[in-house]
């Protein structure tokens, strides 16, 4: 009897055999990873038996979002882990996104809508990475379509299908574990999940094998003189003020302004990193005035400031400080993003808005500062490093629109 597919198709034995990992004997891979819904989504119906969801509304409000997601992460196999969603039944505002979450995130919105997540909004079939900030990427779902999500794991890109149609792939950060995940708004939504239980309507034997072909075409063309690759690297840490790094490389003292201003650029990088916001002002005041005016550079100093006070549990004092300090939002829709928001939670460490708290931001202040130093100082904080990256992105957009590029990708 032959298996059938999300869509109701045969599928022979080859068509299978990643599905579920099934080995030559025909032995069964990893169990399913199970659903779980958002805490607060009493609304949201789900049955781990079947693998799946259905909004049923909330009292007399037919609207509320709630998130539906995988229990655990999935395995890669083939260095992909992929599943699919059929929009078994689809309200008409198709207010759904389905899509990869941070497994310690714990959001309440859209998937793609939050750091660390990527998600397909069904409703305009934009694409969104991470932020409320979307990008026209495909058509509109309907109900029954069949959406495809899949990390690659060597590539560290994320890809969509649609109805066993490759839509494309995206670059993404794999920090932490990510789980499967949709977001449903409108009540009368329903969706099935396909972990690999019965045949998935992508042919995802067929995608591996020109992915790896393509991956490794790629090797050759990397080889690049060791004393290049070297010598963009150093610059890189100059400029950026990685002090200690070039000491434990072994590169010597050389001339000119980024020389002559890396120790003070690197003790203020390390109190930041630090959380000491107070003494990098003062670092700052001493030898770069002009840059601590600067409107970015006290915009995100005073932020982090603010963040800091509530790291320490300092609450009164961030709030006085606040008041102070920040300007207020234009729109009430800026509170629920912005630090301000941390206030919102006992421990905001565990909240929506944790990303706050991140060692990531505090770098990127270290970096706000440092560029407003070498404004100050007369260097450009464009080093060798972006220049190259910023040639590459042009070469790829032209090249894109040579005659003969679309065969030569299809």
């Amino acid at each position: 009897e032959p298996r059938m597919d999300g869509l109701g198709r045969a599928v022979s034995r080859a068509q299978w055999s990643y599905r579920r990992g099934v080995v030559a004997d025909g032995a069964r891979a990893e169990a399913s990873p199970g659903l779980v819904a958002s805490p607060s989504a009493a609304f949201l119906l789900v049955d781990t038996l079947s693998n799946t969801a259905s909004h049923v509304g909330r009292g007399d409000l037919s609207s509320a979002l709630g998130v539906v997601r995988a229990a655990n992460s999935l395995p890669f196999n083939d260095g992909l882990a992929y599943f699919e969603v059929t929009f078994t039944q689809l309200h008409q505002a198709r207010r759904i996104s389905v899509g990869f979450l941070q497994s310690s995130t714990q959001t309440l919105s859209h998937v793609g809508h939050t750091r660390g997540s990527c998600g397909l909004a069904g409703n305009s079939g934009w694409l969104y990475n991470g932020s409320e900030l979307g990008s026209p990427f495909a058509q509109c779902t309907e109900a029954m379509d069949v959406v495809g999500v899949g990390l690659l794991r060597e590539t560290e890109e994320i890809l969509f299908t649609l109805n066993g149609v490759l839509l494309g792939t995206l670059k993404i950060s794999f920090e932490g574990e990510h789980v499967p995940a949709v977001a449903m708004e409108d009540s009368g939504t329903a969706v099935s999940f396909n972990f690999g239980d019965v045949p998935f309507v992508f042919a995802v034997d067929d995608f591996l094998i020109q992915h790896r072909a393509n991956y490794a075409s790629l090797s050759p063309r990397t080889n690049v003189e060791f004393t290049i690759v070297r010598k963009v690297l150093m610059d890189y840490l100059l400029r950026m003020g990685y002090k200690n790094t070039l000491e434990k490389l072994g590169v010597e003292m050389g001339e000119g302004t980024l020389w002559t201003t890396l120790s003070f650029r690197a003790e203020v990088r390390e109190l930041l990193m630090d959380g000491k916001i107070e003494q990098a002002q003062e670092v700052l005041r001493s030898h770069a005035r002009y840059a601590l005016e600067d409107e970015l550079v006290q915009n995100a100093l005073h932020k982090q400031m603010f963040i800091e006070l509530i790291r320490q549990q300092r609450v009164e004092e961030a709030v006085c400080y606040a008041r102070e300090h920040f300007p207020r939002p234009s729109a009430p829709e800026e509170l629920e993003t912005d630090v301000i928001a941390l206030l919102a939670y006992d421990d905001p460490s565990t909240s929506p808005v944790q990303h706050h708290l991140s060692l990531q931001r505090r770098s990127g202040v270290a970096d706000t500062v440092n560029r407003a130093i070498l404004g100050e100082k007369g260097e450009t904080d464009a080093g060798a490093l972006e220049i190259v990256v910023k040639q590459l992105v042009v070469i790829h957009t032209a090249s894109s629109h040579l005659p003969g590029a679309k065969k030569q990708r299809a």
